[in-house]
Formats: C-alpha cells, structure tokens, sequence
C-alpha cells in the first residue's frame, strides 16, 4: 500500500507506506523499474525514487515473497511536479543547506579616549602648591566632563517567521474534506484549503490524483 507520496527538502520524490514485514519491494514508473526497497519490522516503508523528471505516470509498487513472487501491488497515477512549481507551493526555502556555523569574529581593540583637557587660559599662570596647604577650590585647574553619548535607538523585534505550507499530493479517495479533517481536526475547514489552491481547483467538489495542493500549516481563525 502507498499512503504517501512527498518530497524532499532536496526536491526528490519521496513515498511511503505499509507493507509485510521482511518483503521485498520493487518500484515501477510507467513499467520501468526506479527502485527497490524492504519493509522493515515495523511494516512502515520509506523509499526515494531519484531523478525523476517532471511529467505523469504510473507508480507501481510491487510486494514480492522471498522467491520473488508478486504477492501485492499497488498503482496510483502520480504527477512529479517541476521544481519551480514546488517552491511556488512551499516558498521559496525549497532546497534546505547545512551551513557550518561562522566562527565569531575576535572583538575589535577599543581605543582610548583620551581624557579632555579644560583649554588654557591666555596668559594664566600655573599656581604652585606648597608642600601640605591645600589649594583653594578656585585655584584648581577645572577639567571639562566628556558629553554623554546619545542613546541608541532600539531596533523593532523582528517579526516571527510564518509557517510554512505543507504539500499534499492527492491520491485516490483523497477529498478536500479529508485533507481539512485531518490537517486541522475539523472537516468543515476544507474551504481554507480550496482558497489555498484556487488556482488549482475549479469545483471544490472535484479533485484529481496526481495534483499537488499547498495546505496552510494552521487553519486561520474564522
């Protein structure tokens, strides 16, 4: 059984679904064999099928015993959308990269500032003190205080990212109410699915295999 058919960050084709522990898997595209995988314990699959080419086809698993009978199958129509058409759907951040973090830059020497000095006074002379007598306040050199720098402006918090859609690719079965009901919990909110692919789908009522529908991550407040 297929239950999904998604892509990578990379933008290849991923699918996925249950199948008898231990089985062998063969994928087929229009007759052509792309793959082969093996259902793990669990009995939950996971295989990517490389370069594959935008266009239609047929996608076909087969499940084989360990002479290598087909015991299973499964086929579904299956749409492999272009990479623009993709990162149209889940923005613009479609191929994801590990960047290894910057090291951080070494922190700048501060320079001195050099203590500002009160200007002489033309044709003022030093007063000398002697030895233990204390100057008067008005004989002692005034030294002018530095000015204050102005405080900096706090920058606006950046606003938080929105979420991203998810791609949905629809099989056989699929509704537009199915996909509300399992995305927000609530069957009625399939409307927010069809203003999200408008452009995609003519009569809410009719969806075809194949197509490939953003849906917003959280249903907006009504």
């Amino acid at each position: 059984m297929i239950d999904t058919i998604t892509y990578t960050p990379a933008g290849e084709v991923q699918i996925g679904g249950r199948g008898a522990a231990g089985a062998g898997l063969r994928i087929y595209l229009d007759n052509a064999e792309t793959a082969t995988a093996q259902v793990p314990e669990s009995g939950l699959w996971l295989a990517t099928l490389p370069d594959t080419t935008p266009g239609i086809y047929t996608l076909r698993v087969d499940q084989m015993d360990g002479a290598g009978k087909v015991t299973s199958r499964f086929e579904t129509p299956f749409k492999r959308e272009t990479m623009e058409a993709l990162a149209a759907a889940s923005g613009p951040d479609l191929a994801v990269q590990e960047l290894a973090a910057a090291p951080e830059a070494p922190a700048q020497p501060q320079a001195a500032t050099p203590e500002p000095v009160a200007p002489e006074t033309p044709g003022a002379q030093p007063v000398a003190a002697e030895p233990g007598v204390e100057l008067p306040a008005s004989a002692a050199p005034e030294t002018a205080a530095a000015p204050e720098a102005p405080a900096a402006p706090q920058a606006d918090p950046a606003p938080a990212p929105a979420a991203a859609p998810v791609t949905v690719t629809v099989q056989p079965g699929f509704t537009l109410w199915g996909i509300a009901q399992e995305r927000y919990g609530d069957g009625v909110l399939y409307v927010q699915v069809f203003e999200a692919n408008k452009d995609k789908i003519k009569d809410p009522n009719l969806i075809y295999p194949g197509q490939v529908f953003s849906v917003p991550e959280t249903a907006a407040s009504p």
